[in-house]
């Protein structure tokens, strides 16, 4: 009983944290090709780096349930495959480059699959 109310609980947590609640406004996987290069990268960085200390601080949780563990797998995974695309167009647009539409979508998968981790459990 107790391991499904924590992880409902952290499921509305990390829903909250993360920006998937979108009330009423566009969702910001839409809404991104309205957005700035920069105001894109900024917004790459940050959730990834939001995604990473969620990663973090349920990690630290100790007697996970398997399925907990099993989630977090997944979860590194996508944090690892995405730390390079995600520095890369940081890098590119800090430096005045415009990223390739490929890049950009790439990047946009990552962080969406990070943000389903916890929905549909990978």
């Amino acid at each position: 009983m107790f391991k499904k109310i924590f992880i409902s609980v952290a499921v509305l947590f990390l829903l909250a944290g993360c920006g998937t609640l979108n009330l009423g406004s566009t969702p910001w996987h839409l809404d991104i090709k309205n957005w700035s290069s920069h105001q894109r990268a900024n917004f790459f960085m940050a959730t990834w780096m939001a995604e990473l200390d969620s990663y973090n601080s349920t990690n630290a949780i100790e007697n996970k349930p398997v399925e907990l563990i099993n989630m977090l797998k997944a979860k590194r995974d996508i944090l690892e495959k995405s730390r390079v695309p995600i520095r890369t167009y940081v890098g590119m647009v800090s430096s005045g480059s415009a990223p390739d539409a490929a890049m950009e979508q790439e990047i946009i998968n990552f962080l969406r699959q990070l943000q389903m981790q916890y929905i549909y459990g990978g």
